[in-house]
Order: C-alpha cells, then sequence, then structure tokens
C-alpha cells in the first residue's frame, strides 16, 4: 500500500493521494499562478490519448524517445489520470477538461520523489496554490528507469520495498506506463494504464523549507 501512494504523485492512484489536511503551501509560487495554470492544463489536454489511442499501444512496440532518461529528472511530471482494468473505463479525472486539483511529481537527479499539488477553487481554477507533502530530508520515495531484456521499466523504491511497472511508450513528453498489481517485472496482472504529461518546472522548491 505504500508503494501505491507513492505512485499517487506520478502515476496516478487518486483514491491513496495524501489527505489536504497534511498539505502546506510552497514558500515560492509560481510568478502567475494563472498562466501556470493555463499552460499545464493545455499541456494536460494537448497529450492526453483518447481512450481507442490509449488502448492500442503495445509495450514493445510503441516508441519510447531516449529523451525520457534526461526529461525524467529535468521535467515536472503532471498526472493526467488512469485507464482500470478491473472496471473498463477511464478515471473521471482523465476526463475532466479543467481540473480544479493538479497532481505534479518531480524527481531530483539522485531520484529523490517529490509531489505537489495545484488546488484552486472549481469557480475560480486559475488563483490556486501549490501544496506540498514534501517533509522528510531525504525523500521515502525514489523514482528511476531500469531496463530488463528489452523492457523498460519505471522503478519505484518506497519504504524498503522496491516495484517495477512496464514503460508502454513516451513520445511528445507523454509517458504512458502499465501499474501492475504485483510491481514484478514482466507482470501480466495490469491494473491501471496511467498517462503523464512533462511540463517544464515552473515553480521553485528546497527541501526543508
Amino acid at each position: 500500500m505504500r508503494i501505491a501512494r507513492a505512485l499517487a504523485g506520478l502515476v496516478l492512484l487518486a483514491a491513496t493521494a495524501t489527505t489536504a489536511g497534511a498539505q502546506v503551501a510552497i514558500k515560492r509560487q509560481p510568478t502567475d499562478p494563472g498562466a501556470w495554470y493555463r499552460a499545464a492544463v493545455a499541456a494536460r489536454n494537448s497529450g492526453r490519448p483518447d481512450e481507442k489511442t490509449l488502448l492500442a499501444l503495445r509495450a514493445g512496440v510503441a516508441p519510447i524517445d531516449a529523451s525520457l532518461r534526461d526529461d525524467l529528472t529535468s521535467k515536472d511530471w503532471l498526472n493526467v489520470g488512469s485507464w482500470s482494468y478491473p472496471e473498463k473505463k477511464l478515471g473521471v479525472r482523465y476526463l475532466d477538461d479543467g481540473p480544479c486539483q493538479l497532481d505534479v511529481q518531480r524527481i531530483l537527479t539522485d531520484g529523490a520523489t517529490l509531489d505537489f499539488n495545484y488546488a484552486a477553487p472549481c469557480a475560480d481554477r486559475e488563483h490556486g496554490s501549490i501544496v506540498h507533502t514534501n517533509f522528510a530530508n531525504p525523500p521515502p520515495v525514489k523514482t528511476g528507469l531500469r531496463t530488463i531484456g528489452r523492457d523498460l521499466y519505471l522503478e519505484i523504491i518506497a519504504y524498503g520495498a522496491s516495484e517495477l511497472h512496464r514503460v508502454v511508450s513516451y513520445a511528445k513528453g507523454v509517458l504512458v506506463v502499465d501499474i501492475s498489481y504485483d510491481g514484478k517485472p514482466r507482470s501480466k496482472k495490469v491494473k491501471f494504464r496511467s498517462v503523464q504529461v512533462a511540463i517544464p518546472r515552473g515553480f521553485d522548491f528546497t527541501l526543508g523549507e
């Protein structure tokens, strides 16, 4: 469950997201929160595959840009949402063109993983603020890439445990990952197909703030 919680920022499992009561506003907000929000939503919506396209992607066949290794630790990752295989449908947040909250993950060069959330009143989406839950230094979660044979995996190491989830595709800043039940390589027990979009880093944050 702890790894599932760690994945919430990068991929996806909204049900395990940290509660709002534990979130604190970052000190250095974007210079123009409205502009940040508009740019993030534009990137999210333009990169978001439709249902048919998303399900048609085949791991091992779909392209994976070599830039992923650099982008992983130089960009921020905006959680679009996921397709649920048990429920056979896209999540509600995936279909929302103008969400009042945006989950963002930042992976540092050593793999340390930071989670943020842009939250705004739904009636005034462009006047929100970015909050965080990054209270441990060093962070308890690390994220990286690992190749096994011809397959590329997103490796999540959290609280002493490691999981591997197969990268399906990465092109034009859109990352698609199959999240398995067991987190084992070559697992055929896929629970979610998650989508994240890479965006430029638009705010500053230092651990310990």
